[in-house]
């Protein structure tokens, strides 16, 4: 893994180093699987939206919002909302999140926009260099050679 600054020298010539490093900033950028409400890491960040979305969804028990749609991003990639009925990933939206946040998109992969239904839900899949760059991401991990930009 690559990190950019890098921390240290050692991450820089020692794989060993470079991996924990990687893997030190993937677990500060996803920050803990707890609702936050002002954390921008990525798990705290998505609970932050579905808390918004049940609040949305309780305060108008007659026009309910449903859990957004289940993203296939590649061939083995998933991503759903755990909390909805229909769980069939072990990926959530907050993992999609954490992949353009570690890729550094400067846009989540989805928010919750309720006061704008009925496009309650809003995807933004596209980074500065790829329309969907968690479809990549997905390609590259389950693929011997990259598919950039292939959907």
């Amino acid at each position: 893994m690559q990190t950019d600054p890098p921390p240290s020298a050692a991450s820089i010539w020692d794989w060993t180093a470079a991996v924990a490093a990687g893997a030190a900033e993937l677990q500060s950028l996803a920050g803990p699987a707890v609702y936050d409400a002002t954390s921008n890491s990525a798990y705290p960040f998505w609970l932050r939206q579905v808390k918004q979305w049940n609040d949305y969804n309780n305060a108008h028990p007659n026009n309910k919002v449903a859990s957004p749609q289940d993203q296939q991003e590649g061939p083995s990639c998933r991503f759903t909302n755990p909390s909805a009925a229909t769980n069939s990933s072990p990926y959530w939206f907050g993992d999609a999140i954490l992949i353009k946040l570690y890729n550094g998109a400067p846009v989540n992969y989805i928010v919750w926009n309720g006061s704008q239904y009925p496009n309650a839900w809003s995807f933004s899949k596209a980074n500065d260099v790829w329309p969907n760059y968690v479809h990549d991401v997905c390609n590259c991990m389950v693929q011997s050679a990259c598919t950039h930009g292939a959907q």
